[in-house]
Formats: C-alpha cells, sequence, structure tokens
C-alpha cells in the first residue's frame, strides 16, 4: 500500500512471475521498504527491468581466487562453500 502497488502485483514481483517492473515501481518499492542507496541498486539489479540482456562478461570463465581459496583452507574447522557469480562450486569442504 506504502508504494502504491496492489499487494498482488507485489506478490507476482516478489515471487518472479512478474516478467517485467518499471523503475518507478522499483523506486516506490525501495522508498516505502526504507531501502539504502545499495540496497535500492541491488533491488533494481534483481528485478532487471530492461530484460534478461546477457553482459560481455557472461561468455567469460570465471576463475576461483586464490586468496578466497586460502582463506578457505585456512577454515578448515569449518564448514565452507566456495561460488562463482553463476552459481559454480570453486571448492567446499
Amino acid at each position: 500500500m506504502l508504494a502504491g502497488v496492489s499487494p498482488d502485483y507485489y506478490s507476482r514481483i516478489e515471487q518472479g512471475r512478474q516478467k517485467t517492473v518499471s523503475i518507478d515501481v522499483l523506486d516506490a518499492l525501495a522508498r516505502a521498504l526504507r531501502l539504502t542507496d545499495i540496497e535500492s541498486t541491488h533491488l533494481r539489479q534483481l528485478a532487471n527491468p530492461k530484460g534478461n540482456r546477457r553482459r560481455a562478461t557472461d561468455d567469460v570463465e570465471q576463475l576461483a581466487d586464490a586468496g578466497m581459496l586460502r582463506l578457505m583452507v585456512a577454515l578448515d574447522h569449518l564448514p565452507v562453500l566456495l561460488l562463482g557469480q553463476r552459481g559454480e562450486i570453486f571448492g567446499s569442504q
């Protein structure tokens, strides 16, 4: 109600069933939820209102950062899962 959208529309956005969401709606939601600038930017990235355009970096193979792998080894007493940007598993223990 604070964002000026119906509960049904908000539910579709939240569940990912709404194909497109305007920047104005996202801004209204960010204000209603009292999001910080960083959180608002993240919301816009999640909603991706301009469609599912592929970025040039999507075709580049991601490699595990050597420092993160060393950190994972140093934390051998804890369960650790090192994931890439697309959810690929680079290491676990």
